[in-house]
């Protein structure tokens, strides 16, 4: 364990001591956030442009709309298969609190797909053939989500732990509410969220100043309307809720224990990311090494702790036999409430080496500085927020992680179980 620990910490000084994400911000006319990070040492130029709202920009009834238009607004352009034809890389989709788009695609080449850049997001096709293309293709993905226990278990725990909250829709969709969805419905959602008001644009690579000058135009041509409303009120949990479900493709039972965690702009919110890594993050982690070593419940055992706008959730998670399932909850539960009495500086210490360097190493991509700057402007964080993340990642203390420990885990939890059929 030494040697790994000098290593990672070598590597967080070097990288900490040549990374810059952030950039510049400007704010377009139409109230369009326009982030840029000149890199001259990359050989690619990255775009990534959130909007804001994700789930909150559908109901139950429309669930799975961002994802069908994500689809069918890609496929009816000519810069997919442009992008493709390059080499480069372009993806859509929704996510809790944003719609996001990505490209990425060598310097050299990425002027030549501007025009199409600018008919997509300014004045986009979508295709009715596609269109009717893609919606059968989501409802089949949606009907085989049942052969994938564990998406099925995470969307049926998020439907408990967040009920009618929108965190509690799938990114994927609902399969009525796909069925019932039309071209016109998917016209609507571009004319409601593809508006300055809501999108953060952020450029990174080496760029000149004319495609960042054309890029600008693009997103400044969208119309100026209302931010998104992001209303955060029933996203915590107010009292104890345990729920069991069966599942006839399983063996094993799969436990998810979930206590209301902070958003992302609370004080207490990287104390209690590295609290995640302490408690469930891996084989040096309390949960492993109580509930897998000494218990003998599971193999598969951790725990996650998702960056949110509204309140998140501490999840402990573990796939068990169901004959365990009680005693492992209170286990859990038991292991939380001594986690103050159990973490060590040392914990501390070896958590923050280990995330540093892996967030470092991730982020030497020019798509991820362009990726980060967006998504910690969407979460209301800062467009430089990354670099803070670091350097406050360093400062987190014993201290820091018991406070977040003990705000955390005296709160009630959701729990539920999807198990085998008897």
């Amino acid at each position: 364990m030494k040697k790994i620990y000098i290593i990672i910490t070598t590597l967080t000084i070097i990288f900490s001591f040549n990374l810059a994400v952030a950039g510049e911000k400007v704010k377009l006319n139409n109230n369009s956030a326009v982030i840029t990070n000149n890199i001259p040492e990359s050989d690619v130029i990255a775009l990534t442009v959130f909007l804001k709202g994700g789930l909150f920009a559908e109901t139950k009834k429309n669930n799975g709309i961002g994802t069908l238009f994500s689809d069918v607004w890609l496929k009816s352009s000519d810069l997919m298969n442009k992008v493709e034809f390059y080499g480069g890389n372009i993806d859509a989709g929704v996510s809790n609190d944003f719609f996001e788009f990505e490209i990425s695609m060598l310097k050299e080449d990425f002027t030549k797909i501007l025009p199409h850049l600018k008919k997509l997001f300014n004045d986009p096709d979508l295709n009715s053939d596609i269109f009717a293309r893609e919606k059968g293709l989501l409802i089949k993905e949606i009907i085989s989500l049942e052969d994938h226990p564990n998406r099925v278990a995470m969307q049926k725990f998020g439907e408990v732990t967040y009920g009618n909250f929108p965190y509690g829709l799938s990114t994927l969709g609902d399969k009525d509410a796909v069925e019932s969805l039309t071209l016109d419905d998917l016209k609507a959602y571009y004319r409601n969220n593809f508006a300055g008001g809501n999108a953060v644009v952020s450029l990174a690579g080496n760029y000149t100043e004319v495609v960042k000058s054309k890029v600008t135009n693009i997103f400044n041509n969208l119309p100026e309307k209302p931010n998104n409303k992001i209303d955060c009120t029933g996203s915590g949990i107010s009292n104890e809720i345990y729920k069991e479900e069966t599942y006839p493709r399983i063996k094993q039972s799969k436990l998810y224990t979930a206590y209301e965690a902070p958003g992302a702009s609370s004080d207490d919110y990287l104390a209690t990311k590295v609290l995640s890594e302490i408690m469930g993050g891996g084989m040096s982690s309390y949960y492993f090494n109580i509930l897998r070593q000494e218990k003998g419940y599971a193999y598969a055992v951790g725990a996650f702790y998702p960056s949110r706008i509204c309140s998140s959730r501490f999840v402990s998670f573990i796939g068990l036999d169901y004959s365990n399932v009680k005693n492992a909850i209170d286990d859990i539960k038991d292991i939380n409430k001594n986690a103050t009495k159990m973490i060590s500086d040392d914990d501390v210490e070896k958590a923050k080496n280990y995330m540093l360097g892996r967030i470092l190493t991730e982020s030497q991509s020019t798509q991820k500085r362009s990726w980060y700057a967006a998504f910690f402007e969407n979460l209301g964080l800062g467009y430089d927020y990354f670099d803070q993340y670091i350097e406050n990642l360093k400062k987190v203390s014993l201290k820091d992680v018991k406070e977040a420990s003990e705000n955390l885990f005296n709160k009630p939890t959701t729990t539920f179980v999807l198990k085998p059929e008897e």
